[in-house]
């Protein structure tokens, strides 16, 4: 399905944001995830189909006609509960069928290294919940590649990870080191001629 937008209410890092139309008051993006999800499913709530478009009613009863559909921009993994996506599912049509969700790497050790706080599995687990709940949903993620450590078998379990989500875009960088980070200090750095082949 194609969406086209109008107006939009964005999610980012796990908290809804533009939350003004919604609650007529600003809502800092500073808060659990669960009181996100809270806000998503009020969102949709209030999100009316209408002849010609829809129309979403703000908490103080302004009604504003207009294509509105609820679109989930990104999300860390560790910022998705599983009854996020059952929201989601709740509101098919309300909230746009598409989900980035950056993998980074489909190494658990590698993550490690990154700093990232979930694991390939969970990862995994994910995914396939939003397939299963949300058929025909679009997904899309992002890897970086020749991250220092990185072995051959740390790039088979990014592309195994690849190859199981059959995901609709991937977004793939080779690893830069930025001074200041704890990455630049390590030593078991990737050639870049690798990080390129990969």
């Amino acid at each position: 399905e194609r969406y086209e937008i109008h107006h939009g209410v964005k999610i980012r890092d796990g908290a809804l944001i533009a939350a003004a139309v919604l609650s007529d008051k600003y809502i800092s993006d500073r808060f659990l995830p669960d009181k996100a999800i809270d806000i998503l499913d009020e969102a949709a709530a209030k999100v009316e189909e209408v002849e010609g478009g829809y129309r979403l009613t703000t908490a103080s009863g302004l009604a504003i006609e207009g294509d509105y559909v609820l679109r989930f921009m990104t999300s860390h993994p560790k910022d998705v509960p599983l009854s996020l996506i059952d929201v989601m599912a709740k509101y098919r049509g309300r909230i746009a069928p598409n989900f980035h969700l950056p993998l980074q790497s489909g190494s658990n050790a590698i993550l490690k290294a990154m700093n990232r706080t979930y694991t390939r599995e969970r990862f995994l687990e994910i995914a396939s919940k939003l397939r299963e709940k949300i058929p025909g949903i679009a997904l899309s993620t992002d890897v970086i590649v020749g991250f220092p450590g990185e072995s051959e078998e740390d790039f088979l379990d990014t592309l195994d990870i690849l190859k199981k989500v059959k995901f609709d875009l991937v977004y793939a960088f080779i690893y830069s080191e930025r001074a200041g980070t704890r990455a630049a200090e390590f030593e078991n750095k990737i050639k870049k001629e690798i990080g390129s082949e990969r």
